[in-house]
C-alpha cells in the first residue's frame, strides 16, 4: 500500500510539473496573439489561427532546446528556423497580399 501511494504521488507530481510548463507556453502564445489581434483588429477566427501557429512554434522550439546543452549560437539557429516555419505557416493561413491587413502579421 505504501509503495502504491508513493508511486501515485510521484506520477501526480510529474503530471503537474509537465502541465505547468504547457500552461506557460500557452500563456506566452496567448499574450503574443492578444497583442497582434489588438494591433490588427483580427477576427476571432484569425486570432485562433495566429494563436495555433505561435503556440506550435513555441512548443517546437522548446522541444528542440529543452534538456540539451546547447550554446547560444545553436539556440539562435533553432529560433531562426522556428521563425521561418512560423512565417511559412502564416503565409499559408493568410496569404501575402499587401492589401490585406492580416498580412502585417507576416511582414511580406
Amino acid at each position: 500500500m505504501k509503495k502504491y501511494l508513493l508511486t501515485l504521488l510521484f506520477v501526480v507530481g510529474l503530471t503537474s510539473f509537465s502541465f505547468s510548463q504547457g500552461k506557460g507556453q500557452i500563456k506566452r502564445a496567448n499574450d503574443i496573439t492578444g497583442h497582434i489581434a489588438k494591433q490588427l483588429n483580427l477576427s476571432d477566427e484569425d486570432r485562433e489561427k495566429v494563436n495555433a501557429i505561435y503556440l506550435a512554434q513555441i512548443v517546437s522550439n522548446s522541444d528542440q532546446i529543452k534538456g540539451k546543452e546547447l550554446n547560444q549560437k545553436q539556440k539562435q539557429e533553432i529560433y531562426k528556423s522556428g521563425n521561418l516555419e512560423r512565417t511559412a505557416a502564416l503565409v499559408e493561413a493568410f496569404g501575402c497580399s499587401k492589401n490585406d491587413a492580416s498580412s502585417s502579421i507576416i511582414y511580406c
